[in-house]
């Protein structure tokens, strides 16, 4: 297979390439060095153990190099350069089986069927190899050698048939071999003597069945094999045998020469457009692009597609600056087109131009652009321009307009229009001028007694003087006049009509004046009272606001004139009036009136009666028998009457039931509670419930007097007792973990909260760990048997026999070593004979 190395230089420079020290230079068939742009690289074809080592390329008359190592790695995919082949012989015939293997190999193994041949020759079968030709004869053959033999190299299997038989089929036309370019057809024929046997083909050694690529026909005695679209690997030898009949032939599959099917075509695109080339290759192959002498890679301006053998470049937001020639390169072919970008090629026809004005001037700006109705942006030392009072922006076909009034120093800048990419600046220069009104008087209207403020700008701040109807204005105790940077500002404390009149600010060279108009005054109600509920001891709040401040005021309540003290306060704050009253009473409930002047407004007050609410409801409560239970609830204020009841039957306060009550905080406990006092319990307050549940999980179980150790001897009897906290709790009884039940030895009693547990006829094997568990509580002891005197565990046993018969008599003690006696109607027994 070919290699390619590539690197780039940041400069055009000549290169050297070596490998393993030694100068590489071009070599048809071998070596090809390229340059694209600033691209250096170098493809090796036929790529063979020899090409392996280290390439290194170095800028000429520099020491600048740099290097890479390469291995050539060999794949060995079929390791039969001649395959093996079906045999067919006459009985007690040799049947030789060959093949050549691709390179010697150690691991050869031939098979008939899973068993392995031997490699020692014998009077049937016979290995033979030869270099790389390899060989199995099966001499004599007979029924019983037909069937599958199989050659295993490294550890891969190829197969073929042995058949026997005296019919032999005649060769009549040999194949011949056949070369074909990759994915085109390749037609293989033969003739044999028989027309009723088929054969079989093989390509490659591998047998072939029809399918859409491999179609098998048979006419007479001719046979044909149709291979289509083929692949590079199927290259190889194709055989057709019947029988004792073998032709083979060799299938050469050419690769398709790489060249541009489809080469690339101009394109032309709108501004800001998506572009796309396209180009087509013979076979799939990788493609270098380039714009000019640059290397073309993908970001966010382009975009490289690889869809098989089509290769496509995206070029994003097309741009005049993308107009030009663009190369696909693949292993020295080229194909070139070009991109015409078509838009608006906007330049400015007349550009802004420098202003130099007064202040208190109009600057002007303008341009003309080579095309209409472009959208423009105005910028003044980089700040976005809009239309303002001073600042109006115009536009007409391809004229632009921006006007400033009014200029200040404060207005010298850079002025910048911008359309698209392109941009026009120009700069505002503001020379000094008179002093000059930027804020002018404006005429006023005034309400008898109110403060009137006149204000006016100047450009400068220098002196002025202020006329009313002529005549100059000084500072007094009802007018004071203020300077304030170049703020100007006249002050008429309390205007009357005689203030009413015309104004003038003059500053000497620049004049500005207004009309000041007076009206009389009246008192009106601007925001009215409105009506207020409250609960006892709250707080009610009555607000008014009249048109006119530091005007006095009288509150009434039930018509009775109202005067400040610790539950009632009056505020007055400028045109707003505000009454307090705290600590409100039943009996307070009524009209509440406000006069100031002319302005009379009135609304009621309304006292209610708090309303009784349970802050804190009742709660269920879950406690185990004999614990006390404790029910509490919290309402909104003392209530006139109460009670608890549980059900529908009144609780009264005894031993068994105590009842609480601190302020509105309310409580019933319930002492030493048993399962009869499960019930709903309510708790009433006047009008109002509150309800809730009394839960008893179960008992508090304890034992009073728990489990005792206990010893006791042999043959006797032991007792445990225990005593529980409650009657008729049923317990269980075990011995070592192992539960207990009433047995000839053993028996249980319970009476109320005692329990007992009694063990009888005691022996060593009861020496034991005793537990009692009731519910889920549990009580332990140890039972000790002390050794005692020996008895008979077995005893004898009344026996009936026949004259003459064997007669045994047997009994069990319980110590092995204790003596006995046995003895006959009183008499001892002594042994005898008989």
């Amino acid at each position: 297979q070919p290699f390619y190395l590539s690197c780039e230089l940041n400069k055009e420079r000549d290169v050297v390439w070596r490998k393993d020290g030694k100068i590489v230079s071009d070599k048809p068939g071998k070596f090809a060095l390229g340059i694209i742009g600033l691209q250096r690289a170098i493809t090796i074809m036929d790529a063979d153990d020899n090409d392996g080592g280290e390439y290194t390329v170095t800028v000429a008359d520099t020491d600048l190099s740099c290097k890479g190592t390469v291995k050539v790695v060999e794949m060995i995919k079929d390791w039969l350069v001649k395959p093996i082949r079906d045999q067919h012989v006459k009985p007690k015939g040799t049947a030789t089986f060959s093949c050549d293997v691709v390179k010697d190999t150690p691991n050869i193994k031939w098979y008939k069927g899973e068993e392995e041949i031997p490699h020692e020759p014998n009077d049937k079968t016979e290995i033979v190899k030869d270099g790389p030709h390899i060989y199995l004869k099966i001499k004599n053959c007979t029924p019983d050698d037909v069937g599958e033999y199989a050659v295993e190299v490294e550890g891969r299997r190829y197969t073929a048939k042995l058949t026997l038989g005296e019919r032999e089929v005649q060769l009549l036309k040999p194949l011949e071999d056949v070369t074909v370019y990759e994915k085109e057809t390749a037609n293989f024929d033969t003739e044999i003597s028989e027309e009723d046997i088929p054969g079989e083909w093989k390509l490659k050694g591998e047998v072939l069945r029809p399918s859409p690529t491999c179609e098998i026909k048979a006419e007479g005695g001719k046979r044909f094999l149709t291979l289509h679209k083929v692949k590079l690997d199927q290259a190889g030898e194709v055989l057709y045998q019947a029988l004792n009949a073998v032709t083979a032939a060799i299938l050469t599959v050419k690769e398709i020469e790489l060249d541009f099917a489809v080469p690339l075509k101009d394109v032309t695109v709108p501004e800001k457009r998506q572009a796309r080339f396209e180009c087509v290759l013979t076979r799939e192959a990788n493609v270098i692009w380039s714009k000019g002498t640059d290397i073309i890679k993908v970001g966010d301006k382009f975009d490289i597609i690889v869809d098989g053998k089509k290769h496509i470049l995206v070029i994003n937001d097309s741009q005049f600056d993308d107009e030009g020639e663009y190369t696909a390169e693949v292993e020295g072919k080229k194909t070139t087109a070009r991109l015409f970008v078509e838009g608006i090629r906007l330049k400015f026809i007349t550009p802004l131009k420098d202003q130099t004005v007064k202040e208190g001037e109009t600057a002007y700006f303008d341009f003309e652009l080579s095309h209409e109705n472009m959208p423009v942006t105005w910028y003044k030392n980089d700040k976005k321009l809009h239309n303002s009072r001073t600042v109006r922006i115009s536009a007409e076909g391809k004229n632009h307009k921006l006007e400033i009034s009014e200029v200040t120093l404060d207005d010298i800048s850079e002025i910048k229009a911008v359309v698209k990419d392109l941009h026009s600046q120009a700069a505002l220069k503001v020379l000094e001028a008179d002093p000059y009104f930027t804020v002018k008087l404006q005429d006023y209207t005034t309400i008898e007694k109110d403060d009137v403020i006149l204000e006016c700008e100047l450009s400068k701040d220098v002196p002025v003087k202020w006329y009313k109807d002529g005549e100059e204005l000084v500072a007094s105790k009802r007018l004071s006049i203020k300077t304030d940077g170049k703020r100007r500002i006249l002050k008429i404390k309390k205007a009357s009509d005689d203030d009413k009149g015309n104004y003038v600010c003059d500053c000497g060279t620049d004049k500005t004046n207004c009309e000041l108009k007076v009206e009389p005054r009246m008192i009106n109600i601007e925001r009215p009272l409105y009506g207020v509920e409250v609960f006892i001891g709250e707080t009610a709040r009555f607000e008014i606001e009249i048109s006119e401040p530091d005007v006095p005021a009288v509150w009434k309540l039930k018509g009775e004139i109202l005067t400040a003290s610790p539950d009632c306060e009056m505020i007055q704050d400028g045109k707003k009036h505000i009454l307090i009253l705290h600590n409100c009473k039943l009996d307070m409930t009524g009209e509440v009136s406000f006069q100031a002047a002319n302005a009379k407004s009135a609304a009621n007050l309304k006292v209610k009666e708090r309303p009784l609410l349970f802050i804190t409801p009742l709660s269920d409560v879950k406690v185990f028998e004999k614990d006390e239970a404790k029910f509490e609830c919290e309402v909104s204020r003392e209530p006139k009457t109460f009670r608890w009841l549980k059900g529908t039957q009144e609780i009264p306060g005894d031993d068994k039931f105590e009842i609480k009550s601190e302020g509105t905080r309310h409580a019933l406990i319930i002492k030493s509670v048993a399962f009869e006092d499960e019930a709903k319990y309510m708790f009433e307050a006047e009008d109002k419930r509150t309800s809730a549940k009394l839960i008893i999980e179960g008992i508090r179980l304890k034992f009073i007097t728990p489990l005792k150790d206990v010893t006791a001897k042999e043959r006797e009897s032991a007792e445990f007792t225990v005593e529980l906290s409650h009657d008729n709790i049923p317990v269980i009884w075990y011995k070592n973990d192992k539960r207990l039940h009433t047995s000839k030895v053993v028996s249980m009693k319970d009476d109320g909260k005692f329990h007992t547990l009694t063990f009888k006829d005691l022996s060593i094997d009861d020496t034991s760990q005793i537990r009692v568990e009731a519910m889920d509580k549990s009580s332990e002891a140890k039972l000790t048997v002390l050794e005692g005197d020996p008895y008979f565990t077995g005893k004898l046993q009344d026996y009936t026999a026949v004259e003459k018969d064997e007669v045994i008599l047997q009994c069990e003690i319980s110590k092995a070593t204790a003596p006995v006696k046995w003895f006959k109607d009183g008499q001892e027994i002594s042994p005898s004979k008989n």
